[in-house]
């Protein structure tokens, strides 16, 4: 268990090529802090995990041991059933096509609001208002 620990930690990608090519599609993994974990590899098994049937794969818990104290209780990776369908359902408006579309254009009026022209009459960014979250 240390072993695997240390390799998935520390060495991420290069073990994670390590286990495909030696168990090709998929491996079972023991790391310390998270149990059991399993790892796929084959793009169709990915494809039946994701679209397999929610009430038996179950991986908001899964997921929870580790992303729920950076996420959050409620949050769509943490959750299962019907509570998750209900807060994707919540969240799929942000995501939809012309919300993405609106983005740039609030983005770019953002950055020309956080903008300063200084006293040669030139603009300059103002580089901690950049930094900032738009919404902020």
């Amino acid at each position: 268990m240390a072993v695997q620990t240390f390799l998935a930690v520390f060495f991420t990608e290069r073990f994670a090529g390590y286990c495909r090519r030696r168990f090709d599609s998929l491996v079972t993994l023991r790391l310390a802090g998270l149990g059991e974990v399993v790892s796929i590899f084959d793009p169709e098994l990915i494809k039946a995990l994701f679209t397999g049937d929610p009430d038996r794969w179950l991986a908001g818990r899964a997921n929870a041991k580790v992303l729920q104290a950076p996420a959050g209780a409620s949050s769509v990776l943490v959750l299962d059933g019907e509570e998750h369908m209900r807060m994707r359902r919540l969240l799929l408006p942000a995501f939809h096509g012309d919300a993405v579309h609106a983005r740039p254009t609030r983005l770019d009026r953002s950055r020309r609001k956080r903008s300063t022209v200084g006293r040669s009459g030139f603009r300059s960014r103002c580089i901690p208002g950049c930094r900032r979250s738009p919404s902020r």
